[in-house]
């Protein structure tokens, strides 16, 4: 009984093996917490919310019916969903390198050999015959006595960690371009409807110079007519041009639905009415840079590559593996199971590299400069995401104070356009004014459908840079939708 202890202590010792993977640090970056970044201006700290999805923050039903479909058929968050799969499944291979592989085996062998001269067979015998029958079991382990097995498990956990949040990021660049994306079509929807407005306002202006020239008004020409004209076929043509616009929009949110290009299943005219954002934007602690996928996929990779340096060291040192094996064996199956029949055989084998031409401590070598450059890389990835944010927060500011003075341009254009259009037909005013203030007018509501698009893509923006919404976690709902 005390033999039986004293085996079962070593095995269980083998089993926790230590590793030599150096004891994992965080890499030092320039992240602080306590403090909001620095173009986070608000008098009010963040409040604290329940948890919500958020992209529902927007208040659009539209958004919403979207990215439903999304995180349903979306191929780019499946292909991730089966990476995470595939990963998981190499967890359990590098756990299964550690245990005792068991198999078994059963054979029969029918052999003979050739008499002789002077032989003690039988006259008239020229052969003599053997069969021999076996069956067994075998046993082979690896101890890992310093941990190679283990280390390369904890890597491989790290790898599938990183995979699970490497799939986080990509359901939450698929939300952020999908949203994206319906508001590209909404904008280019809007700028058609302009276009159409502008070009009966063309047209309108054509009707009146035709007029004036039919009559005879000696301030209206032939010239005056042509231009009218022209005026007329450029806003036909850039009606044709954001026609294009709108089907490809229409076809590039189809694929990110995973449905075929032309497949648009919401009416149309729910899409092109975007709701008002929200210009206030709450603190925002410098600390929730901690929640964004892609940062933390990085320091899951420099944890996996910090084990496979253990994996490195422990080459350096014995491997001992443990083989066993027993069964029966003989001539006769009736006899097979009996004692006599009984074999078995025990083997432990040291084995220990002398010499690989400094292979092995190069190894080691790569494995710690690839730790090096993974920390490096993972500190660079956080500074950049700072600056997103930074980034991101500066344009939602100065994108609504812009805002606010193209809609002043728009009313000034708009209500210009309409007096001296007015001064024309009563002939105070030129053709030529006229058809300044009507391009002046186009350019001023081109500009604003682009301002609202930019101002919503950095709104966008600034939540994919936090990592979802910043009042709360962003990954509850969302991973249960794609699992």
């Amino acid at each position: 009984m005390r033999a039986q202890s004293l085996f079962m202590v070593f095995i269980s010792l083998l089993l926790s093996a230590c590793t030599l993977a150096p004891t994992y640090e965080a890499p030092e970056t320039e992240q602080y917490t306590g403090e909001e970044f620095a173009q986070a201006i608000s008098d009010e700290p963040a409040p604290t919310i329940p948890s919500v999805n958020w992209w529902v923050e927007f208040d659009d039903p539209v958004i919403n019916t979207l990215v439903d479909q999304a995180l349903t058929n979306n191929l780019d968050i499946r292909v991730a969903a089966a990476n995470v799969l595939e990963t998981e499944a190499l967890v359990r291979v590098a756990t299964g390198r550690r245990w005792p592989e068991v198999g078994t085996n059963l054979s029969g062998e029918r052999s003979f050999t050739g008499a002789s001269t002077g032989s003690s067979f039988s006259p008239g015998v020229d052969r003599l015959y053997t069969t021999t029958y076996s069956v067994g079991a075998n046993l082979s382990w690896q101890t890992d006595l310093f941990g190679r097995l283990r280390s390369a498990e904890k890597a491989s956990i790290a790898d599938w960690q990183a995979s699970q949040t490497d799939r986080d990021a990509i359901i939450h660049t698929v939300i952020a371009n999908v949203i994206r994306q319906r508001v590209q079509l909404a904008i280019a929807m809007q700028r058609l409807y302009v276009a159409q407005d502008i070009l009966a306002s063309r047209e309108h202006t054509l009707e009146i110079v035709n007029r004036r020239y039919s009559r005879g008004v000696s301030q209206t020409s032939a010239v005056d007519v042509r231009l009218a004209r022209e005026n007329v076929f450029s806003a036909e043509a850039n009606i044709a041009a954001l026609e294009q616009n709108v089907s490809l929009a229409q076809h590039a949110l189809d694929i990110l639905l995973g449905k075929k290009p032309g497949a648009l299943f919401i009416v149309q005219n729910d899409l092109n009415e975007l709701p008002q954002l929200d210009d206030a934007i709450a603190g925002v602690p410098a600390q929730l840079l901690d929640r964004r996928p892609d940062l933390r996929a990085n320091e899951f990779r420099v944890i996996a590559t910090n084990e496979r340096i253990g994996v490195a060291l422990a080459d350096l040192y014995p491997d001992l593996t443990i083989t066993t094996g027993g069964g029966w064996r003989g001539e006769d199956i009736s006899d097979l199971f009996s004692s006599e029949s009984l074999f078995g055989r025990l083997l432990g084998e040291l084995t220990q590299t002398l010499f690989a031409g400094g292979r092995l401590r190069a190894e080691v070598d790569a494995a710690k400069a690839r730790l090096e450059a993974q920390a490096n890389t993972y500190a660079n990835s956080v500074l950049q995401a700072m600056r997103e944010v930074e980034d991101a927060l500066i344009q939602n500011h100065k994108l609504n104070e812009r805002l606010a003075k193209v809609y002043e341009q728009v009313t000034e254009a708009r209500l210009a356009e309409n007096l001296s259009r007015d001064r024309y037909a009563r002939g105070v005013e030129q053709l030529l004014t006229v058809l300044e203030t009507e391009r002046r007018r186009q350019d001023a509501e081109d500009t604003l459908l682009r301002v609202e698009q930019d101002y919503w893509n950095a709104r966008i923006d600034l939540h994919l840079a936090l990592g979802g919404n910043w009042l709360g976690d962003p990954y509850e709902q969302v991973i249960a939708k794609t699992e």
